[in-house]
């Protein structure tokens, strides 16, 4: 008989196993650009949905298979813990232009000429990316709570009975920049070279600590972590890519001192009943 540790750890492997079936789509989007394939579903087709919900969809299935729908219900009360500090709803929402904002006053400060790549939107869209701005604002949350029902619901709070909260934060952002890496390739303009493509990787753990921060300070919410998910890829969308490296030095800055002040070490920020992935909605209550 598995030891609980065990059964957890195997939960945990079995989680990340099912969120490769995004590479199902992406790999077929990857090849109908490639000219390998005669179709694959578009960028705005809803079966492109599943991609992004993957992580979401493989919480909910493990969770009713553990325990039915108790299980469900706890892994998705945390998306209505509502209460969290008003300060951290700003980060959520801001931190993402601001730093954007940061990057090329520092840039200019230095004297050092702002080159702005495209825009993802015009880019993929054309003439037709004015009609698709309200399109992709309208889908970022419903896509980020795909993806954080997975990642800080499910996969977090597990990794954290284990490990401390940064090698938790590691582990989810390695494999969350992996997964991503199907969707990159193909949405890059030119053929990324291994060493962007390990750099974009390496850089989801500096904004997987911010995810985890602000999971932890609200013992477990999920709102914030979708909020902050939906800033996150409604920039990416709409603002020019900067091609310094300045935006990317600020955020791991930015990180490195959260992890360091706020405690992403040894010390457990959770309550049991969050680390199980059990969020009492009274809990948040008392937390905010």
């Amino acid at each position: 008989m598995k030891t609980e540790s065990a059964a957890n750890r195997d939960r945990i492997l079995l989680f990340f196993i099912l969120c490769l079936f995004a590479w199902v789509i992406w790999g077929m989007q990857l090849a109908h650009r490639q000219g390998w394939l005669a179709w694959a579903p578009s960028l705005s087709s809803p079966l492109n949905a599943l991609t992004v919900w993957s992580p979401g969809l493989a919480a909910i299935l493990l969770s009713a298979l553990a325990a039915g729908k108790k299980g469900v219900s706890g892994l998705l009360r945390p998306l209505l813990a509502l209460r969290v500090p008003a300060v951290l709803i700003a980060f959520a929402l801001l931190f993402e232009p601001i730093k954007w904002a940061a990057a090329c006053g520092i840039d200019l400060l230095l004297g050092h000429q702002v080159v702005l790549g495209d825009v993802p939107l015009l880019r993929h869209f054309g003439v037709k990316a004015a009609y698709m701005i309200p399109v992709a604002l309208l889908f970022v949350l419903p896509n980020a709570i795909g993806e954080e029902i997975g990642w800080r619901g499910y996969a977090l709070p597990r990794l954290q009975k284990k490990y401390t909260p940064m090698v938790a934060t590691v582990v989810i952002g390695l494999f969350w920049g992996v997964w991503h890496l199907p969707m990159w390739i193909h949405l890059a303009k030119d053929s990324p070279s291994l060493l962007s493509l390990l750099a974009m990787v390496l850089n989801m753990v500096p904004t997987a600590t911010l995810f985890t921060w602000l999971y932890n300070r609200t013992n477990g919410s999920l709102f914030l972590p979708c909020l902050f998910h939906a800033s996150i890829a409604a920039k990416g969308y709409m603002f020019p890519n900067l091609h310094s490296l300045t935006e990317t030095i600020l955020l791991w800055l930015v990180a490195v001192f959260i992890a360091i002040c706020f405690g992403l070490g040894p010390k457990r920020l959770l309550s049991s009943k969050a680390q199980s992935g059990e969020y009492s909605s009274k809990q948040g209550d008392k937390n905010a």
